[in-house]
């Protein structure tokens, strides 16, 4: 398995990407999910699946960016670490611009 995360324009082209070949984020989340910890419902994190896409608007960007960062709580390790800021980075930049979104793209 193999997602992709793209920021892209209101055309579709493609103005960044992360390829998370391990699915690390994807991991992640479920070990968060999985861990017991007294963590809040992470919904937009939730619509990530490996097998599927899934868009994330610009109006989505603040509670993504608010479940990215409580997910950064539950991080073992550096690579993991690494790709979350990656994609923090990458909502940061898509606020930037209203006509820009974010697309997770599984197998």
């Amino acid at each position: 398995m193999a997602l992709t995360i793209s920021l892209e324009n209101d055309k579709g082209k493609q103005i960044d990407a992360i390829y998370d070949i391990h699915d690390i984020l994807y991991i992640s989340i479920l070990r968060s999910q999985q861990s017991g910890a007294e963590l809040r419902p992470l919904p937009l994190l939730a619509m990530i699946d490996p097998y599927n896409d899934a868009r994330f608007s610009l109006a989505q960007m603040p509670d993504l960016q608010s479940e990215l960062l409580e997910l950064r709580n539950f991080t073992k390790g550096t690579e993991e670490e690494q790709l979350l800021l990656s994609v923090l980075n990458m909502v940061e930049k898509c606020q930037m611009d209203q006509h820009d979104h974010i697309m997770t793209y599984g197998d």
